[in-house]
C-alpha cells in the first residue's frame, strides 16, 4: 500500500474548510496508526526502495518484500506541518520503539518558504533539511510550482521537470552525495499524458500517480 496524506494538524476543531479539502490528517490519529504498523513490524519503504522491488534491480529487496510488510507513507505539496506536527512524532516514536518510520515527501520547490517562519503554511529548505539529515525524510519531486503537465507547452514542462530536480538537489546537496534526493517524481493532480511520461523517464526514475 501507498498512502498519501498533506498537511498534519493538531487541533482538528480549528481546521479550515480549505485545509479539509486538501487532506490535512489530525496529528493524533496518524500517531496512533504509525505506532501500529511499527508494533506490527511494517517496513516503511522510500520511492528507491519500490523502484527496486518493482524493477527488480535489487534482489536483497525483492527477497525481503516476500517476508516483509511494505507501506509506503506519503506527504505531498510541502505543508510546514510535515515539519512541526510530523517530525516530532516521528522522533517520539522512533525514541520508544527503536525504529525509524522514514516518509516520502514529495515537494514543489517552488513554494518552499525562504526562510523558517511560524507564520509559514509552507515548509523551508532548512526545514526540510533538518528531517532529512535525521534520517526520517525521502525528499522526491512534485514539480516546481504544482502545475498540471498536461496543458504545458515542451519548453514549460521541461522547466517544470528540471528546475524542481536542480533546487531541491541544491538545497540537499552535502547531506546527498548519491543524488537520491528529487529521483522520483508524483504526477501534479495525478494529471498525464503519454507525452508527459515521455519527458518525466528522461529525467527521473519513476513517476507516481
Amino acid at each position: 500500500p501507498i498512502l498519501g496524506f498533506h498537511g498534519v494538524i493538531n487541533n482538528k476543531n480549528s481546521v479550515t474548510q480549505l485545509e479539509q479539502g486538501r487532506m490535512h490528517y489530525p496529528q493524533k490519529n496518524l500517531e496512533r496508526f504509525l505506532e501500529y504498523l511499527l508494533i506490527n513490524d511494517y517496513w516503511f519503504i522510500t520511492s528507491q526502495d519500490l523502484y527496486e522491488i518493482l524493477s527488480n534491480q535489487n534482489h536483497t529487496n525483492s527477497d525481503l518484500f516476500v517476508k516483509k510488510k511494505p507501506i509506503m507513507i506519503s506527504f505531498d505539496d510541502g505543508y510546514r506541518t510535515v515539519y512541526t506536527n510530523l517530525l516530532p512524532v516521528l522522533k517520539k516514536l522512533e525514541k520508544k520503539y527503536g525504529k525509524k518510520v522514514k516518509v516520502v515527501l514529495f515537494i514543489n520547490p517552488g513554494a518552499l518558504s525562504k526562510k523558517s517562519s511560524v507564520n509559514s503554511t509552507n515548509l523551508s529548505c532548512q526545514e526540510l533539511r533538518d528531517g532529512l539529515q535525521q534520517g526520517f525524510y525521502d525528499i522526491q519531486s512534485h514539480g516546481l510550482n504544482h502545475k498540471d503537465l498536461t496543458r504545458l507547452s515542451n519548453k514549460n514542462l521541461i522547466e517544470e521537470l528540471l528546475e524542481s530536480q536542480d533546487e531541491l538537489r541544491k538545497c540537499t546537496h552535502d547531506l546527498d552525495p548519491q543524488q537520491k534526493v528529487a529521483s522520483h517524481f508524483a504526477y501534479p493532480y495525478g494529471a498525464y499524458n503519454q507525452r508527459v511520461q515521455k519527458y518525466v523517464s528522461k529525467y527521473y526514475l519513476s513517476g507516481y500517480l
